[in-house]
This record gives structure tokens, sequence and C-alpha cells, in this order.
């Protein structure tokens, strides 16, 4: 409790003392104490002993909390002190056993718990079966501590480890922490060293690795001050392979791996390290060596080596089949499902089914929740939005039950996105900076990715580019790794005209022949490229490009969950066949595009597709195609025009 007010004070004092206290008396003991209840609790009753039924003088009590807490100890019968000194040494909480086990006899014990009790600085609690007595102050405890000599407590901490030790033996579920600190406590070395190892080896079990380094490092330090020889190098050998075992390497190159992917980043170090980490693994099959090999697999993916990655994560769910282990199972099928191809929508889909399923199973709502995220993502780039928006409406409904930020981050951020599919900006805006402030909060690392690309998408079709290009030119220069924004600003750079920014931009993307990562932006840094190529006329790289994106023609040009959905590729296939002159091509995918974008109900890229294709069909120039191209012209100019697509009404208002 913090400290008590006069008023509440004097109320605590005329509760303990009662009819025995006077008013001088109740003032005098609240100064006395300043507020502090378990002065005023111990103070009253000692000046007010119900034995002696006499009051003594405030001031023959001592003046500090600590000294009156030892007056009470010396006031105890010796045998019962003794209780409450081991008790002490045992922890806050202590049983029966312990203790008889520790003092080596049980005969008059527990009539000398009863008196223990009766003195209120032990309290009793749990059932008959597993009762336990535990001080009524961790102060209390204290003070019983400090009462013995250092002798003394090292005997007794001898005690209790070795009686912890027998328990073990017996089968019990003690820590071995637990037996560790209480050899440490009494000053045997030797003996603490293997328990803090145990403990170490414990925890990275659980996976608790930062619990296992501190008991690992306990054990350094012990070692440390051991005197030379072959018992302390074997003893700091043995710890320290634990610290830096393959198991931890692997973990880390994984955690490594999963940064270096959220990142967006090709992962080429990430394979370095997690190549090592296999090396490292001895070779038996464990859930450490199916995790690398589904990281291999992702990291794999994002430097083009697609063959090998499939390889690898294939070889990593088998593993996990063999294993029996369900998380290790769904781990690996996370991966398939990251290195499974735009064009194998099958498989994907397989790999979803049973990756949800097994969420279910394990009953973890957070691999729910994940594998949730992953479906809804799956519906929305094969143009299903009816199913989308099932999978968001449980994703979201399970954010708002369970109140998790990051949940509540990427539904903000998918709500935004849904609002471009409708055309409504100004609701997509207004989520998109919710989202931003969230994600500002948690230190989400890709929320000012997420943001930026939705605001350039909301601002672009507001023809008001030119207000973001200047930050946008910014960040590329301050990101030059950053390979999704050089294309944004190539296509910023062609929007308003400064065409040559814009071609020595998309040059350099195509000297290495536009090797784009394989991850959750790759089709949308496509579609920005088709768009500037097709703007440049540059019909060697449209050709180029076609090839790269033509695996996603089914599908719809989607980042993510939370980011934004350009809809039908289709579209960009069209931009980039009519760019290389292949008219009866082009015109085929607007056609897809079209019916796509009307399925999806993507209004704005409906819009744009319309106006895309009637463009290619006056360049074409066959007369025949006039009242078509009219027809495209008018459904664009409508939905611009409701949609306030600023940017789409000048290039309807240039084609007519």
């Amino acid at each position: 409790l913090p400290r008590l007010s006069s008023v509440h004070a004097a109320e605590m004092v005329r509760s303990a003392a009662g009819d025995a206290a006077d008013a001088d008396m109740i003032k005098r003991i609240a100064e006395r104490t300043d507020g502090v209840p378990l002065f005023i609790e111990e103070l009253t009753r000692s000046i007010y002993q119900a034995e002696e039924n006499a009051a003594v003088a405030c001031e023959e009590i001592p003046e500090t909390l600590q000294g009156l807490l030892l007056a009470s100890l010396d006031r105890l019968d010796p045998k019962v002190r003794e209780l409450a000194q081991v008790g002490s040494v045992i922890g806050r909480e202590f049983t029966r056993d312990l203790l008889s086990e520790t003092l080596g006899r049980s005969e008059g014990l527990d009539s000398a718990l009863e008196r223990l009790m009766a003195s209120r600085l032990v309290n009793q609690s749990g059932s008959a079966q597993s009762r336990r007595y535990v001080f009524r102050h961790a102060l209390i405890q204290e003070a019983a501590y400090s009462s013995l000599l250092t002798r003394r407590r090292h005997e007794y901490h001898e005690a209790i480890a070795k009686a912890l030790e027998r328990d073990l033996g017996d089968g019990a579920d003690t820590p071995p922490e637990l037996v560790a600190q209480h050899y440490t406590a009494a000053a045997k070395v030797e003996a603490a060293i293997p328990w803090w190892l145990q403990a170490g080896k414990r925890a990275l079990e659980r996976s608790a690795n930062v619990e296992a380094v501190e008991h690992l490092q306990q054990g350094v330090r012990l070692a440390e001050g051991l005197p030379n020889g072959q018992d302390k190098l074997r003893l700091q050998l043995e710890i320290h392979l634990d610290l830096a075992s393959g198991i931890d390497l692997a973990r880390a190159a994984i955690g490594f791996e999963e940064g270096e992917f959220y990142l967006g980043r090709a992962e080429a170090a990430s394979i370095v390290l997690l190549e090592e980490a296999m090396t490292m693994l001895d070779g038996s099959e464990t859930v450490e060596r199916c995790r690398v090999l589904g990281g291999l697999g992702r990291a794999y993916t994002t430097v083009g080596a697609i063959e090998r990655a499939r390889e690898v994560t294939g070889d990593a769910v088998e593993m996990a089949r063999r294993l029996g282990d369900k998380r290790a199972l769904y781990e690996s099928l996370i991966y398939v499902y990251y290195t499974t191809g735009a064009g194998q929508t099958d498989n994907a889909w397989r790999a979803l089914i049973e990756l949800n399923a097994l969420a279910k199973e394990i009953g973890d709502w957070d691999l729910i929740m994940r594998a949730e995220s992953w479906r809804g993502f799956h519906h929305l780039q094969a143009g299903d939005r009816d199913r989308y928006a099932e999978s968001l409406q449980i994703y979201r409904t399970n954010a708002e039950l369970h109140q998790q930020a990051i949940h509540i981050w990427v539904t903000t951020s998918a709500n935004a996105m849904d609002a471009v599919l409708d055309g409504d900006f100004e609701t997509s805006e207004r989520h998109a900076e919710e989202a931003f402030r969230l994600g500002q909060k948690m230190h989400i690392e890709n929320a000012q990715g997420v943001y930026g690309t939705q605001m350039f998408t909301i601002r672009r079709e507001q023809g008001r580019l030119a207000e973001v290009a200047p930050v946008f030119k910014k960040f590329v220069d301050e990101n030059p790794a950053e390979a999704t924004w050089r294309p944004g600003l190539a296509l910023i750079a062609s929007d308003l005209g400064f065409l040559a920014p814009a071609r020595k931009v998309f040059d350099q993307m195509a000297e290495d022949g536009f090797k784009i990562a394989h991850d959750a932006k790759r089709s949308a840094t496509l579609s920005y490229l088709a768009e500037v190529c097709a703007r440049l006329q540059d019909r060697k790289r449209a050709e180029m490009l076609y090839k790269i994106l033509q695996p996603y023609a089914e599908l719809t040009i989607t980042m993510g969950l939370t980011t934004v959905c350009y809809g039908a590729a289709a579209r960009f296939l069209g931009l980039l066949s009519a760019t290389f002159e292949d008219w009866e091509t082009a015109a085929a995918h607007f056609e897809v595009a079209i019916v796509k974008n009307s399925e999806l109900r993507a209004w704005p890229w409906l819009a744009h597709s319309q106006a895309d294709y009637a463009a290619m069909l006056r360049a074409r120039g066959d007369r025949s195609d006039s009242s078509r191209i009219e027809e495209l012209l008018h459904s664009a100019s409508s939905a611009a025009a409701q949609h306030d697509m600023v940017l789409l009404q000048g290039r309807v208002a240039a084609l007519r």
C-alpha cells in the first residue's frame, strides 16, 4: 500500500487498538509512522499487546520499522524464531515439508508453526493438501533474514538446496534455477554452476532466450571466480557452448531472415547465416532444422532462386510431418505459401487451407489471425472481393475482441485499401492517417512504407502528385536500397511530364533485367514499371517486362493485406502489349481487366482500364473501333467525375 493520509492512518490505529487507544496516542502513532501502513500496524500492536493488558509508552518502541520488526522477532520463542528465519531463507513463501527437511526434524514443528502464525508475522494459504506459509509482508521476511549470522545463512541455503535436489530426484518439478540460487547464496560455487547450466538449457527448450542467457551468464560469472584448473576450463567451455550453440545461431539466423523479409530486402546475407546454422546443427530432425530450411526457402525466393527455394521448403514440410509437430508444420507451410509462384494459385490455396486448419487445432488465436490475413490476401489477389471481405471481417472482429494493437493497425490499413477500391479517397485518407498514427506509436517498421504507398495512390488519383514529389524524392535518395520506391518516383516524374528523370530511373532498373524481389511488393513494383514503360514507349523493355508480369495474368496487383490493390494485372499486361503493338493480345488483356475489375468492384481501376483500352484502340487506328472508343471514354469519364479522379479526367479529355 502507498503511504496513508493522517485521517486514514488514525482509522487504522483505532481499528488495530480498539477501545484502548486515546486521541493523543493515535496522533503520536500516526506522526511517528509517517503514514506507512505496515509500520502503523506493527507499532500499534507493539504498544497495545493484548496479553500485557497495559499500553507501553510510544518512546519505548524502536524508532525504525526495521528495528520494530526485529524486536517482534526477538520476542518470539527461540524455536518459533528459528522457523521464521529458516522460512525467510527459503523465500516469501515456504512449506512445512521444506522447513522440516532443512531443519532435519519434524518433532514439535506443527505447534511452533501455530505459534508463528499467532504472531501474525506469517499467514497460511492454499488448501489442506497444498498448504503454504507466507510472510505477511516482504519487509518482515527481509527483517528475519537480516537477523541471521552469515555463517548460519550459508548453512540454511545449502540445506535448502540439497532438500530441493532430493525433491527433483523424486520427480518434483522444481525449477533448477531455484537450486542454483540457493547454492550460490551458500557460497557453494562448484555445486551452483551445473544448476545454472541446467536452468539455461531448460529455458532454451522453452525458447525463453533472454532468461536462458541470464542463467548461463550467472554460471559464467561464478566459473570465473574458480581457481585455475581443468574443472574451471571444463565448466566454462560447457557454458559458453550453450551460449553459442547451433540452436542459438539457428534462432538468431531465423530472426534475422524475418527482419530482412519484412523490410522487403533481398536476403543474400540471410542465406549465408542460415546455411552456416545448418552446418552447426547436428544431423537429427528437429523443429529448429525445419525452421532454418523454411527460412532458407523464403530467402532464396527473394533472390530469385525459385527452384532451390521450393526444394528446401518441401524438405521442411516433410520433416515437420515426420516429427508430428503441428507448430513446425504451420511455420513450414507459411514458407511454402511464400515460395509458391504467382501462377501456382492452387498450390498456394492448398497450403492456406491446411494452415487455417492447423491454427485451429493448435488453438492459438495469434496463429489463427495470421492464417486469416493470408487467406484474405489470397482472395483479393485472386479477385474475389466477397471472400476477401469475409476474411477481413473475421480478422477485424478478432482484432477488436483481443485488442492487440498490431492487429488493429492491420485492419485500419486494410480499411484504407478497401476504400481506394470503392473510389472513396477521402475515407481512405482518413484510415491511412489513423493507421500511420497507430504505427508510429507502436514502432511498426513498415508503417511508414504502407502509409507512403497509400498516400501516393490517393494523391495520384486526385491529381496532387506535385505536393508529394519533393518528399518522395527525398525518401528515395535516403533509401536507395528500397527498389519499390524508385519506379514510384519514375511514375511521379512521368505523370508530371518530366520524362528525362523518369527515363533515367527506368534505365537504371532495366540494367539488371528488372530483378525485382519475390516479396509482397513485387507485383505492385512491376505495375509501376509497366506504366512508366508505356509512357516512355520503350518497346524493347515492354517485351521484357511482359514476360516477368505474365504469371500474374489471372490475378490482381495486390501489395499485402494492408497496403493497396491496383486491380487486375491484365490491365498492365494490356499496356505493355500495346507498347510493343501486339494489338490483339492487348485488346484481350483489356477485356479481361474490365471484367475482373467489375467483378472486384474496383471502380477506379475499372475506369482506368476503360481509358487505357480506349487509348490502345485509338493507337491501333481502326475506324471501326470509334463507337467502342466513345463508349469506353464515356464510362471512364463518368467514373472519374463521380470519384473526383482529377488525373483520369485530364487523360480522358486529352484522348477526346
